[in-house]
């Protein structure tokens, strides 16, 4: 039999039940174990200290017997550390586990007892949230992290680092319900995270700016699939601005995130009927991965190509087809350099770029020009289409690239024959 009986209860020691003494002793020892699993861990022997933290969790659970007021606690806090263990050792399900643990178990005494055992809940709750984000339990993730912010907003338990670790968690929260189109939901949380980093950021000017910025320009994204184009054009020229200012860095990856989510701008844009606003946007989008392009080439080739596209499909939406052309042969050139070619996404990226190449060439008039292009299109569609990569949104436009196709076609026999 394990540490606890059939019954629940601790087990007997020598036959008997442990005496408040002894599970005091059991404290002890499972606080020099966890000592000793840490030194294990700081000389890389990961595994070592997981089998030292499993001891110690065990002396722990017969204290936590004996003082359910406080003894759960100290458990889950070595939980949380045995799950870390666990997933520096790839043991994913596992450490998954062991935080789910280790939040159930604080809850309650976070909320009789407050103080450390509620800062370490919440800790515990911050850690779990950001592990379902990235294991994509997106719902589970979403009423964790909630609750998660909701303790880190409690003033009367409230740390230096915890408005830090609530902008992180509102992120982390906000993605979330945006993936899951929950878009006015994601919209409130990106609201008070952004209100957050603005404190934390007149509290030390400069050490929270490029989260400031990033979150601006997701703040900028859901104010316009919300339908407040305004607002959101106010929050994303605020963003432009600071990310333009003299001195501002950032690593490409938050660039690429303001990139992705000026491309969103401009697309709600677009579909507002506001044109002329979203060309500015998509401009901005594409300048910014141009500049990523040619800092890492290839890295982000997919991005500014699929930019691209969308920018010169706009310009044909307003009967602009010449301007398209030239962006559109920006895009078709990037191919020449792609070292992926045979990837794909640069399959499907190439047959979005030569369908909307083809397009253009239909609506100047060059029925020739795009006959080839579209042919292409059409392959590359099939390709995609026989490696089974296709999703509904995906065949259907392989269909509209088809129907181009044969449109194309019926107006050089139409030529023809006249």
């Amino acid at each position: 039999m394990g540490l606890f009986s059939r019954r629940g209860g601790p087990e007997s020691v020598g036959g008997h039940e442990p005496s408040p003494d002894q599970s005091a002793a059991r404290l002890r020892d499972a606080g020099r174990l966890v000592k000793r699993a840490k030194a294990f861990a700081d000389e890389g022997d990961v595994r070592s200290a997981l089998e030292c933290q499993v001891q110690a969790i065990g002396q722990a659970r017969i204290h936590a017997a004996f003082r359910p007021d406080t003894g759960n606690a100290g458990v889950a806090l070595m939980l949380s550390g045995l799950a870390r263990y666990q997933a520096d050792l790839g043991e994913k399900d596992e450490a998954m586990a062991s935080r789910r643990e280790a939040a159930r178990l604080g809850r309650a005494e976070a909320i009789t007892v407050g103080g450390f055992s509620a800062r370490s809940y919440r800790l515990n709750l911050f850690e779990l949230a950001i592990a379902l984000d990235e294991a994509g339990y997106r719902e589970e993730m979403v009423k964790v992290g909630s609750e998660a912010a909701r303790w880190f907003r409690k003033k009367d338990i409230a740390t230096d680092r915890s408005p830090i670790l609530l902008a992180r968690i509102l992120n982390r929260v906000a993605n979330g319900l945006n993936r899951l189109g929950r878009v006015d939901e994601a919209l409130q949380m990106r609201l008070e995270q952004v209100a957050v980093l603005d404190e934390l950021e007149e509290r030390e000017p400069g050490k929270r700016m490029v989260d400031l910025v990033t979150s601006l320009s997701a703040l900028a994204a859901l104010h316009l699939k919300c339908g407040g184009h305004d607002e959101g054009l106010v929050v994303a020229e605020r963003c432009r601005t600071l990310l333009s200012a003299p001195g501002f860095e950032a690593a490409a990856d938050k660039r690429s995130v303001v990139a992705v989510n000026f491309r969103s701008v401009a697309w709600s844009l677009g579909d507002a009927g506001r044109v002329e606003e979203a060309m500015t946007w998509f401009g901005i989008a594409a300048h910014l991965y141009r500049v990523l392009d040619a800092e890492m080439p290839g890295k982000y080739r997919e991005e500014l190509v699929r930019t691209l596209n969308s920018y010169a499909w706009w310009f044909g939406k307003q009967g602009r087809p010449d301007e398209g052309l030239v962006v559109i042969d920006e895009a078709l050139r990037l191919f020449d350099t792609w070292d992926a070619r045979e990837s794909d996404a640069f399959i499907r990226r190439r047959s979005k770029s030569l369908d909307t190449a083809a397009t253009l060439h239909l609506q100047s008039g060059r029925y020739a020009d795009a006959l080839p292009l579209s042919r292409q299109a059409v392959g590359l569609s099939h390709e995609l289409r026989a490696k089974n990569l296709l999703n509904a949104t995906d065949q259907h436009s392989v269909e509209l690239c088809e129907r181009l196709l044969a449109r194309i076609e019926d107006r050089l026999g139409d030529a023809a024959g006249s």
